[in-house]
């Protein structure tokens, strides 16, 4: 067995760029059901992305695995794409933004997504690869590769100029095999070359193509007009359009969308902002990529992240569009400073809007101390308390002692609790049991067993 693949079961992956979908929602009835099914017969490997379903695939494997199984029960991989971030720095908020989306603190592996000869030269000149190997330095995935779509020729390219990849996802079936396009004889030749090892996408193409043939593409494709030039880049829908011309197809249904490069990263932050349901994370990490978008475009942007109001400006046309306003849209732009730990703790809802935003002004060391405080304590800082440290920690003030001080503070809306792990519940209960529903008949069985005994103690008095 492969020294990579020593942890993967079976050799047979669940890919998340579909799943069962209810009113919009990742079904959770099938999801979970799913997701058990595949893991009870002995497979491990899951595969993902930001962009697959809006950013909902990401979310669905925490809410559906990650949150159900323990870390040694899976392995998990997740991608970087080139539409959700501008520049090097924006690289790293981004990955962070993954692990909380997906509930882990590591990924087994991290590929650079869909590399072809345009991608590979935006991801080098944004110096994605050598920040990805940071964070693998780092310990916040375990394995590094790629994802490809090209000819053997820019494979052979990106292997010689980055030796450190480990592994190679390249699209390898038999109707591809030989194809001029695809190359995926040679890819896999070009794998073997420089000994790296390789998963396999689209090992059925075959199945869509038969069905392109006899239902034709249902949903357009979305396509943009390269700049001086007469043609087009896909934007959404490349397996649809592999598939249609496999399927012989001479023409495909098509969104026209004149974007640029920066309105296309717009077009797909929209599309996840008009999501039904948002995490606070994933809001902030929107508004600050559709703020560096626009910021490209040449567009008043103020971001200084001042909350004062001027009589136009980004933040407030952001905030028009989402119907919150300019001093909201600062707000959670702020909460992408606060270490991963803490955002997740945004996401769950055990710290509110109001006092993550003053923390986001601490250190990330300073943050870590008072993770580390509430944790000791069972506690979470109020609106008041978050003020005083962020006040401090500008006086330069703010020191470990003093955290712990404060969130030793006693708090009305604080009472003691009694904590159980999720995990440890679950063996009680069927596997699509929500955590309130837990809880519910936790205290329904507590309330039984109470009227319970005192039947029996007025039994005992009677006699």
């Amino acid at each position: 067995m492969n020294l990579y693949f020593s942890d993967i079961k079976k050799n047979f992956g669940f890919g998340c760029m579909r799943l069962p979908m209810l009113d919009g929602e990742v079904d959770q009835t099938q999801m979970c059901a799913i997701v058990d099914t595949f893991l009870e017969n002995g497979f491990n490997y899951f595969d993902t992305a930001h962009g697959y379903l809006g950013g909902k695939s990401e979310t669905a494997l925490r809410d559906f695995l990650t949150s159900r199984y323990s870390r040694d029960k899976y392995i998990l991989t997740d991608k970087l794409t080139n539409f959700f971030f501008k520049k090097q720095e924006d690289i790293r908020p981004f990955f962070e933004g993954q692990l909380e989306a997906c509930g882990v603190d590591y990924f087994d592996f991290y590929l650079m997504h869909a590399q072809n000869a345009e991608n590979f030269a935006f991801f080098k000149q944004c110096r994605a690869y050598e920040t990805a190997l940071e964070l693998k330095a780092e310990g916040k995935f375990r394995h590094f590769g790629i994802s490809f779509h090209d000819t053997a020729d820019v494979l052979e390219q990106i292997l010689t100029e980055y030796p450190q990849i480990e592994v190679v996802q390249i699209q390898l079936n038999y109707v591809d095999y030989d194809d001029p396009a695809v190359q995926s004889r040679k890819c896999y030749e070009i794998c073997r070359k420089y000994g790296k090892p390789v998963i396999v996408m689209e090992p059925v193409m075959n199945s869509l193509t038969e069905s392109i043939k006899t239902q034709g593409i249902i949903s357009p494709l979305i396509v943009r007009p390269i700049e001086n030039t007469d043609e087009y880049e896909v934007v959404s829908g490349h397996r649809r359009l592999h598939a249609a011309v496999k399927a012989g197809l001479s023409e495909v249904p098509a969104l026209i969308y004149p974007l640029d490069r920066n309105e296309a990263v717009i077009a797909v932050v929209d599309s996840n902002l008009h999501r039904e349901r948002i995490l606070p994370s994933e809001k902030a990490f929107a508004y600050k990529m559709k703020m560096e978008a626009m910021k490209a475009q040449g567009k008043r942007t103020d971001l200084t992240l001042s909350q004062v109001a001027t009589k136009s400006d980004t933040a407030a046309e952001i905030g028009k569009e989402q119907g919150e306003s300019r001093d909201k849209v600062f707000r959670y732009i702020r909460l992408t400073h606060l270490i991963p730990e803490l955002l997740q703790k945004v996401d769950e809802g055990v710290i509110a809007l109001s006092p993550a935003v003053e923390l986001s002004y601490l250190s990330e060391e300073q943050q870590k101390i008072l993770l580390d405080a509430m944790c000791l304590n069972e506690c979470t800082p109020s609106h008041a308390q978050s003020i005083r440290m962020k006040k401090a920690a500008q006086q330069g003030t703010l020191s470990s002692e003093s955290i712990y001080e404060i969130m030793l503070e006693e708090k009305a809306n604080q009472t003691e609790r009694i904590s159980f792990k999720v995990q440890d519940l679950k063996a009680f209960f069927s596997f699509y049991y929500t955590q309130k529903q837990m809880s519910d008949t936790i205290l329904k069985l507590l309330y039984d067993y109470n009227k319970k005994l005192e039947r029996r103690r007025n039994s005992r008095d009677e006699r």
